[in-house]
């Protein structure tokens, strides 16, 4: 049996790898008694605290397993250390020496590295050879490798214009771009872990071996790779991809430009997009769940086009969220100079109010992470892009005279548009006959405002698009 890279000073190959299930063997009974387990040593079956060490020892001993140490050729038995106690003392002495090597060990580890992460925090000194794969350590400092970098930037670029990581993903591969990291495609994993790394914009955090942070990140670690404003940017149209992304396609049409904002009007389900060999339409989600029982169809196209002439009459413009990032920050300059001043007291704590002041310390911890997750947020608005709805129009003037790509690329950009001005659009379909179908549009804009226009069509184009009174809708 082997334990390799399980800890045996921290007594986890007693609770999992080979020495865990022999014990498990031991109590069921598939290792019979007075059987013989051999080790090298007895630093080889514990390191770890004396009394951790000294009860996995005398357990064993007392299921009726014998011990034998290869390195001294010592054979334990329950009779032997009972009728000669200085085996036992012998034992504890080989358990004690072998958990203070490891105790020494594990001090010295921490030490480097604790005085590591205070060079790297004073001096942007590598603390190890590992780093993000658009990143090299070449004479003991990090650069961006040209290439990688380009590829990182132009993926953040695409993220920024609305694109999602699954049309980022099929962009890559079809073009053939090298894969940044080690798949040999790209993958939608790949995408989502560039794209949520600090260390885009340089900044590295320090982590236990179980992936906990350890102390503040440090800025300007790394080079960077995109700059803070693009960073932020990117995370706030992220948000806004949450809050607009739907199942369906486009089919023939191309990409749907409103996405999860579009609503029936009858029962708030949303409007997904389905098709009927070239046909594109509108319809309940519910229904098309049914086949399509029970909903009425309308033209997508007739649709898309009846919003844009619609948008041309509305004049709206987003700006930046108003953003109380500065606030934020100062409340977290007050409570970790409680944390820092509570720290100070703990030096000099008595044991009555020590374990109060550690939980003190936690509700601190848990207050300062809170703060920096609403830091990250209102850092977010104040690089929310602007948009208008005169943008809106002039991109969709542009589009019959683009190649294809090129009209994909500015719907992309349309559907960004459309959901940094439009909160929500409620549709109310009635069909007039087999084929004259009416769409009322209620469209709430950001901020709470609503519009409303109707769409009429005779199955596949916009015959007529006009205002309509509240009465009607």
């Amino acid at each position: 049996m082997k334990d390799l890279g399980v800890s045996a000073f921290r007594g986890k190959n007693a609770t999992q790898g080979a020495l865990a299930g022999f014990l498990k063997a031991v109590e069921s009974g598939t290792v019979k008694p007075h059987s013989v387990l051999i080790v090298e040593s007895l630093d080889r079956l514990s390191r770890a605290e004396i009394l951790t060490a000294l009860n996995l020892f005398t357990g064993i001993l007392q299921a009726d397993i014998q011990i034998y140490t290869v390195m001294d050729r010592r054979l334990y038995t329950a009779q032997t250390v009972n009728a000669n106690p200085t085996d036992l003392i012998i034992s504890i002495t080989v358990m004690m020496r072998a958990h203070e090597e490891s105790m020494t060990k594990s001090k010295r580890g921490l030490a480097r590295w604790n005085q590591k992460r205070l060079n790297a925090a004073t001096s942007n000194a590598a603390m190890t050879s590992r780093c993000p794969s658009w990143i090299k350590l070449v004479g003991g400092q990090y650069q961006l490798i040209p290439s990688h970098a380009a590829t990182i930037r132009r993926i953040v670029g695409m993220m920024i214009a609305g694109h999602g990581r699954s049309a980022i993903v099929r962009t890559l591969n079809a073009d053939g771009t090298p894969v940044v990291g080690g798949c040999r495609r790209w993958e939608l994993s790949s995408i989502r872990s560039i794209l949520i790394s600090p260390a885009l914009t340089g900044t590295f955090q320090p982590r236990q071996k179980n992936g906990q942070p350890v102390g503040e990140p440090l800025a300007n670690y790394y080079p960077a790779v995109i700059s803070d404003d693009q960073y932020y940017q990117m995370q706030a149209v992220t948000a806004t991809r949450r809050r607009t992304v739907t199942a369906g396609r486009a089919g023939s049409v191309g990409r749907n430009l409103f996405g999860a904002i579009l609503h029936d009007a009858k029962d708030g389900e949303r409007l997904a997009i389905t098709s009927n060999g070239p046909n594109v339409y509108l319809l309940n989600r519910a229904c098309k769940a049914r086949g399509g029982s029970g909903g009425i169809r309308f033209s997508y196209p007739a649709f898309e086009r009846g919003f844009l002439e619609f948008i041309r009459e509305v004049q709206i413009s987003t700006a930046p969220e108003t953003s109380h990032a500065a606030t934020i920050e100062g409340k977290i300059v007050v409570v970790q100079t409680k944390a820092d001043q509570l720290q100070a007291a703990m030096q000099d704590a008595d044991a009555a109010t020590f374990p109060r002041m550690i939980q003190m310390m936690k509700q601190i911890e848990q207050q300062i992470a809170a703060l920096k997750v609403e830091l990250e947020i209102e850092r977010a608005k104040e690089h929310t892009p602007e948009y208008s709805t005169g943008d809106i129009s002039i991109m969709a003037d542009a589009m019959p005279t683009m190649e294809a790509t090129e009209r994909v690329e500015i719907r992309t950009r349309i559907r960004t548009a459309i959901a940094a001005v439009v909160e929500r659009i409620d549709v109310k379909i009635q069909a007039e006959n087999r084929t004259t179908k009416t769409a009322f549009v209620t469209v709430t804009l950001r901020g709470g405002n609503q519009r409303i226009y109707s769409v009429v069509t005779n199955g596949k184009e916009a015959m007529a698009i006009g205002t309509v009174p509240w009465s009607q809708v």
